[in-house]
């Protein structure tokens, strides 16, 4: 579970309560030994995600997470012989 709190958006109440929806990037950064195992890890992070965001009530609304088949960015770089950076972004 998140403990911490992650504020990403503040405006003012009538704005909030006019907008039918917002998105917020997530970027996911894993650095591994090799792409595959970064690609692992980074689905189970982002299937983390969706099931927090699901199981979080917020008052008027509700959380989702974008299916990364549909909207996603994935990058990866080869830092060096033995480390892998993928970037997941949502």
């Amino acid at each position: 579970m998140i403990l911490s709190a992650d504020i990403r958006f503040k405006s003012s109440g009538t704005d909030v309560v006019a907008a039918t929806g917002f998105a917020l990037p997530v970027v996911i950064e894993i650095d591994r030994p090799d792409a595959e195992t970064a690609l692992a890890d980074a689905r189970r992070v982002a299937e983390r995600l969706r099931s927090e965001s699901s199981a979080a009530e917020v008052l008027g609304g509700r959380v989702e997470l974008i299916d990364p088949a549909t909207r996603s960015k994935v990058t990866v770089e080869q830092r060096s012989r033995r480390e892998v950076r993928l970037e997941l972004t949502l």
